[in-house]
């Protein structure tokens, strides 16, 4: 059987938040590495018990040894350019809408999801989860670009997190495998080729669309400091023309945030994007210039 594989798991991160198990952390570190993965990263999480967690590893252990330690999210999340908060629930301060892990995993992978709420464009990624107990909170969803959720008998719902973990792995192992596949097989003459015309029409036109102008940079996408960097200028003059008077910026500029990470946004796109908005502003304020000046013959 042929496995080529398109392999995101080099670029993807598995992040763990106020998980306080250390068998959980060790069986996590096992699930990982036999799916490919090997970038732990742990946030605002307790000190474990090295022996247990080296124990349930077995061979794994030197991802937790090389894991990354934040105080918070939001410093873990920075280095990334697309965030997935793994939740079952939902509510009015959670997401609005919710992708499974199957369709996550293969749009990462590059292969064609229906209604895919972001563009796979070569980013780093984040796959957040939360701990035993409560799963990730309100606060630690909103600094995530979008949810995923992995399917469930509704009698009972709940993975354990490193179940969750395994299975989000899996899913991404799989669909790195798929999509290798259909690419190696584009490669060869429509004659010999047994991959639907579709799919490989599909690869085909997605690998032209994801290359920028000559004349731009074809870096990958940017990680979330970069974003921010960007956004904070927008949002900044936003803030400027008096718009945050009855509410603060926290919804506009999130909003702009998980826009820009879904869309695997570029340097080059958000330099534009903040050229249209201040463009936008210049215009507007030119147009109320005009409208305050006195008249030629009052």
């Amino acid at each position: 059987m042929n496995t080529t594989s398109v392999d995101k798991a080099a670029d993807t991160a598995v992040v763990l938040c106020r998980v306080k198990e250390s068998g959980n952390v060790g069986s996590i570190c096992r699930a990982m590495k036999t799916m490919g993965f090997t970038k732990l990263v742990l946030s605002n999480c307790p000190d474990y018990d090295e022996a247990l967690v080296r124990t349930m590893a077995v061979h794994a252990s030197d991802i937790f040894e090389n894991a990354q330690r934040y105080a918070d999210l939001e410093d873990a999340l920075s280095a990334y350019s697309l965030s997935a908060g793994f939740t079952r629930r939902s509510g009015a301060r959670r997401k609005a809408a919710s992708i499974s892990a199957r369709d996550f995993a293969r749009g990462a992978a590059g292969l064609p999801v229906p209604d895919a709420p972001f563009i796979q464009r070569n980013q780093s990624i984040a796959m957040v989860f939360g701990n035993e107990r409560d799963g990730l909170s309100d606060h630690e969803l909103s600094l995530c670009s979008l949810a995923v959720h992995i399917p469930s008998s509704d009698k009972f719902p709940s993975l354990n997190v490193a179940q969750a973990v395994q299975v989000a792995c899996y899913e991404f192992f799989t669909s790195g495998i798929e999509a290798g596949n259909i690419r190696a097989e584009s490669k060869k003459s429509a004659a010999q080729s047994q991959v639907a015309p579709a799919a490989m029409e599909y690869f085909l036109r997605q690998d032209q669309e994801a290359a920028p102008p000559k004349h731009q940079d074809k870096g990958h996408a940017l990680s979330r400091l970069g974003i921010e960097l960007g956004v904070d200028e927008i949002i900044g003059a936003f803030a400027e023309r008096g718009a945050f008077k009855q509410s603060d910026d926290s919804f506009l500029r999130g909003f702009l945030r998980d826009l820009c990470e879904r869309a695997g946004v570029r340097r080059y796109e958000l330099e534009y994007l903040r050229k249209v908005f201040f463009k936008a502003f210049a215009l507007g304020s030119k147009s109320e210039r005009i409208k305050k000046a006195p008249g030629k013959y009052k």
